[in-house]
């Protein structure tokens, strides 16, 4: 196997790694709170608007525990392999990690006044609470993440 491959192998299971952590915690919580009764996401039946075709993938508790979950899983794969992309190029992980938090909490700065809330990365992981949500506006701020990954990938050295 190339080095690419194999670099491209192991970044998938290093970023898969926090997204066990939170499929772990996730279950747990859920199993806990199903078992004592408290088990009640209340009002996601009304964060869709009428029309949206998503809308009935929250017609049950489960159903939509379970999309969430995997929103904020694939939000977290993404973040993950941005970040460990940053580690990569700058080859330093304290300074990848500013970097990263620097592009994050900077950029958005920027970017609120700008872009519509939907857009801006660090409400990525919080898109469910805000109502009125399509499946364009969850995806969409992950487009700032893929874009700068896919030049980090054109414009690396191949060694």
């Amino acid at each position: 196997m190339s080095y690419q491959g194999l670099k491209r192998k192991l970044t998938l299971q290093v970023a898969s790694i926090p997204c066990l952590i939170y499929l772990v915690t996730v279950l747990t919580i859920a199993i806990i709170t199903y078992f004592l009764g408290t088990f009640s996401p209340l009002g996601w039946n009304s964060l869709f608007s009428d029309g949206s075709g998503l809308q009935r993938l929250l017609d049950g508790e489960i159903k939509s525990y379970l999309f969430f979950t995997c929103v904020l899983l694939i939000g977290i794969f993404i973040n993950a392999i941005y970040f460990l992309q940053i580690v990569d190029y700058v080859g330093n992980v304290t300074r990848s990690a500013i970097t990263y938090l620097m592009f994050l909490w900077l950029g958005s700065m920027l970017l609120y006044s700008a872009l519509p809330y939907y857009m801006v990365p660090m409400t990525s992981l919080m898109q469910a609470s805000y109502g009125d949500v399509s499946l364009m506006k969850l995806f969409t701020p992950y487009i700032l993440y893929i874009v700068p990954y896919m030049v980090l990938e054109k414009y690396e050295d191949n060694v």
